[in-house]
C-alpha cells in the first residue's frame, strides 16, 4: 500500500514544496498522515489541518487533541476550526461538506497540496451517490483523485487502495484512530448506501467496488472527451456580442449536430455559468436555448442565479447580474 501511495504522489507537480494533511481522526486520515509522513522529502514543509464541525461527536475533543499531537510528533504546523453547526438543519452533509473546503481553501496558499484520505470504497459510494441522485456523465467520474482547490492543490493518493487495506495497515502499525459516530447513523444518504446499499451489491458482486472504480475511469475518459469536443466547438460558434458580452453565434450553433449542441452548451453552462447539469430546471434550460425561431425582435431571457442568458434567435448572450 505506501508503494501505490508513493507512486501516485510521484505525479505531483515538482514545484510543489508544502503538504498539508487533512486530518480528521478517522482511520484513513490516519493511516494517509503516517504513510505520507514516512515517505515525506526533507525539503517539504508539513501540516495537519483538523476540521470540527460541532456536529456532537463524542469523541470530537480527543479527535482535536489526537491531531495536535500527532503534528508535534511529526514537526507539523497545525491548522483547526470550530463551525458549531446546527444538527436539525436540512442539507447537513452537503452544508458541513461546503464549510469543510472553503475553510481548506483559505488555508492552501500557492505551491502546497492537500492530501485527503478518500479511498476506492469512498469512490464507489460517491458514484452511487449522485446516481441516485440524478447526474450527468461529469457525476459519474465521483471523486478525481487531483484538482485546483484555492491557490493550491487537492490530492487523494489512496484513491486507488481500499479500506480493507487501510484498516489492515493501521492495525499491522499499531495505529490509533477515532470512529465517529454518525458514520452509522443510516439517515445520512452516503451512510445508508455505506452500510446497507454496498453491502448488498456485494453480497451479489464481491467485485462491485473494483468494478464501480474501474467505470468511473472510463466516466472520466468520456467527460475530458466531451470537453475536448466542446472547447473545439466553442471557439468555432462563440462571439463577442454588443462589445462586453460573450455570446454565441445561433447559425453556427445549429450547424453542429444536436449532440453536439447539446454537448456545447453544456460546457458553456459549466465552465462560463458556474452552472451544473444537476442544477434546478437545467434541462428546460438547455430546451429553450436549443429550440430554434426565426422572430428575430423578440429577446427570450432566462434568469441564473448569477447570470441572465438572452436568445433573439440569431445571437445567445449572458450578461452578468
Amino acid at each position: 500500500m505506501i508503494n501505490e501511495i508513493k507512486k501516485n504522489v510521484e505525479n505531483l507537480p515538482s514545484n510543489v514544496d508544502h503538504w498539508i494533511i487533512a486530518y480528521s481522526g478517522g482511520v484513513d486520515s490516519c493511516v494517509l498522515a503516517d504513510v505520507l509522513y514516512k515517505i515525506k522529502p526533507d525539503n517539504i514543509k508539513l501540516s495537519i489541518l483538523h476540521v470540527n464541525h460541532g456536529l456532537g461527536q463524542k469523541d470530537a475533543v480527543n479527535w482535536a487533541q489526537q491531531a495536535k499531537e500527532t503534528a508535534q510528533k511529526m514537526n507539523a504546523n497545525f491548522l483547526t476550526t470550530d463551525f458549531n453547526m446546527d444538527e436539525t438543519e436540512t442539507g447537513l452533509e452537503e452544508k458541513a461538506r461546503d464549510l469543510r473546503y472553503d475553510f481548506i481553501s483559505k488555508n492552501v496558499s500557492k505551491n502546497s497540496v492537500v492530501f485527503m484520505g478518500h479511498h476506492k470504497n469512498d469512490q464507489a459510494e460517491t458514484f452511487l451517490f449522485r446516481l441516485f441522485r440524478g447526474t450527468g456523465i461529469k457525476g459519474l467520474t465521483a471523486i478525481p483523485m487531483i484538482r485546483e482547490i484555492g491557490e493550491g492543490i487537492l490530492y487523494r493518493p489512496m484513491l486507488t487502495v481500499s479500506r480493507n487495506q487501510i484498516v489492515e495497515y493501521a492495525l499491522a502499525n499499531n495505529i490509533h484512530w477515532f470512529e465517529d459516530d454518525t458514520n452509522i447513523d443510516t439517515n445520512f444518504s452516503r451512510n445508508f448506501i455505506r452500510h446497507n446499499v454496498i453491502p448488498l451489491l456485494s453480497s451479489r458482486w464481491p467485485k462491485i467496488v473494483e468494478q464501480i472504480s474501474a467505470m468511473t475511469k472510463k466516466a472520466q475518459d468520456s467527460y475530458d472527451l466531451s470537453v475536448e469536443i466542446a472547447n473545439e466547438d466553442f471557439e468555432k460558434i462563440s462571439i463577442k456580442y454588443k462589445e462586453d458580452y460573450n455570446g454565441i453565434d445561433c447559425e453556427k450553433l445549429y450547424s453542429l449536430s444536436f449532440l453536439r449542441q447539446k454537448n456545447v452548451i453544456t460546457h458553456v453552462f459549466e465552465k462560463i455559468l458556474n452552472v451544473s447539469q444537476e442544477s434546478k430546471n437545467f434541462n428546460n434550460t438547455l430546451e429553450v436555448l436549443l429550440s430554434k425561431t426565426k422572430n428575430y425582435s423578440k429577446v427570450r431571457k432566462i434568469e441564473l442565479k448569477e447570470w441572465t442568458i438572452c436568445n433573439n434567435g440569431k445571437y445567445i448572450w449572458f450578461v452578468k447580474k
